[in-house]
């Protein structure tokens, strides 16, 4: 079964703030989302859900890999984003669809670098 429905997603970014990663909207998007495959799986006695998407929209140019669709507790993490057609008006992205409280499966944050406080004097 295939499904398809144009909606209002909130696009949004992480951004590390004092060491936590903190979810900032860049803006509403219109998306079709097409639903491509499902897989339940058991992880530590619990069943998780795995669906994959392929979510198509007008060209964006804050939109890349680890970014997130938000539309109330629905999420859509992006995997990947390409210009299926090379001309820069559409994007197509494969997503994962997860909830608000999950960590991003598709790459972690990068970490703040901290002095050590170690010197070199020879």
């Amino acid at each position: 079964m295939i499904l398809r429905r144009r909606l209002e997603y909130i696009l949004e970014q992480a951004e590390l703030v004092r060491g936590a990663r903190v979810w900032r909207a860049k803006g509403a998007v219109w998306l079709q989302v097409r639903q491509r495959s499902g897989r339940f799986r058991f992880q530590a006695g619990a069943e998780a859900q795995q669906i994959s998407h392929v979510v198509r929209l007008r060209a964006n140019s804050q939109l890349r890999p680890g970014d997130r669709f938000r539309r109330g507790t629905q999420i859509l993490w992006v995997h990947t984003v390409h210009d299926p057609d090379g001309r820069g008006r559409r994007l197509e992205c494969f997503c994962e669809e997860g909830n608000p409280t999950q960590p991003n499966p598709t790459q972690s944050m990068p970490q703040e670098s901290q002095p050590t406080g170690e010197s070199t004097n020879g």
